[in-house]
């Protein structure tokens, strides 16, 4: 039996890139929804929405003072960088744990082998 490959999504299980956080940047800013940009990019609309809640970030719209009151008007918009610095700090924190580092008794004992072997 030979196997046809056209329901296959190549995408499945695999994460953003930060070409496609930018082309979801840009629709955004085109008022596009998480569904239409998920039926675009071939992802998933809960990826997608995942990914926008995780780089939205808060810009001033407006400042205006008034009476020697400061008063500011914000929105939230949706940043590829903020979201892909966030992604890879994520990464950075992901994985096991080495063994050694959650026995203290074994890094005091290494450490003074260390200065005592040299």
């Amino acid at each position: 039996m030979t196997q046809v490959n056209d329901n296959i999504n190549p995408y499945k299980g695999k994460h953003l890139t930060y070409e496609e956080r930018v082309k979801i940047e840009a629709y955004k800013e085109l008022d596009y929804s998480n569904r239409k940009i998920g039926r675009i990019l071939g992802r998933s609309s809960q990826t997608i929405n995942d990914a926008v809640n995780q780089g939205t970030v808060r810009t001033i719209k407006q400042r205006q003072v008034h009476n020697s009151k400061v008063y500011e008007y914000d929105q939230y918009t949706y940043s590829a960088d903020a979201d892909h610095q966030l992604y890879l700090r994520n990464r950075q924190n992901s994985g096991r744990r080495p063994k050694w580092s959650q026995c203290d008794l074994f890094t005091s004992w290494a450490d003074d082998r260390m200065l005592k072997d040299g």
